[in-house]
Parts: structure tokens; C-alpha cells; sequence
């Protein structure tokens, strides 16, 4: 589908309704794509502009595990309690301290899947 004539908010318009009917469609995203006459590397690539958590979900079927990126903190000295933060695309996150309760920690993991 020839999208040249669009402006660029136009643009991020029409991949937003498509990347969301997609989602909701329960296709594939290569059915989805010929059944609309989409280019699926385009749709990935929108999908991943406008819905940062689309990454994890196409990483969601692998043994459970999702993407890591580390993130280098230079300014801060390093200590042997310093622990772990997750973060997820959306924002949320735990900050998990050495010695850390393994019971709250599964509380937490249960709300956050709910």
C-alpha cells in the first residue's frame, strides 16, 4: 500500500489503527499483512515505533525469558549490596535489594501478570 502521500502524523496514524487492529485480530502478522495488502517488515517496524512492549511480546514465546539490556551507571560506585532493578517496557520496574524476600518478590510478579 502506497503511503507516500501521507504526512508524517498521518503516517504514525494509519500504522497505530493497524498495528492495533493486529493486535486484536488474532492473526499472524504475515496473515494480517496480506490480508491488508501490508508490508510485514513495515508493520514490525511501526509496531516496535509505537508500542514499545510489542518487543517483549514477540520475544514472550521463547522459554518464557524477554530481552535485557544493561544499562551502565558510571557516576555511581559500585558495592557488593548494590542488587538489581528490573525494568519493563511500559515503565514498571522492581528494585530488588541483596537479601531480598523471595515470597514478596513471587506476590509482586503475581500482581504484576494479573
Amino acid at each position: 500500500m502506497d503511503t507516500s502521500h501521507l504526512s508524517a502524523d498521518e503516517l504514525r496514524a494509519f500504522w497505530r489503527g493497524h498495528v492495533e487492529q493486529w493486535r486484536t485480530s488474532g492473526q499472524s502478522q504475515a496473515a494480517y499483512c496480506r490480508e491488508h495488502g501490508l508490508s510485514d517488515h513495515r508493520l514490525r517496524y511501526w509496531k516496535r515505533c509505537i508500542l514499545p512492549e510489542a518487543v517483549a511480546e514477540e520475544f514472550s514465546g521463547s522459554e518464557g525469558f524477554l530481552p535485557v539490556q544493561l544499562v551502565s551507571n558510571s557516576t555511581a560506585p559500585a558495592t557488593v549490596d548494590s542488587g538489581i532493578t528490573v525494568r519493563l517496557p511500559t515503565g514498571l520496574g522492581v528494585e530488588l535489594r541483596c537479601g531480598f524476600d523471595t515470597q514478596a518478590l513471587r506476590s509482586v510478579v503475581q500482581a504484576l501478570s494479573e
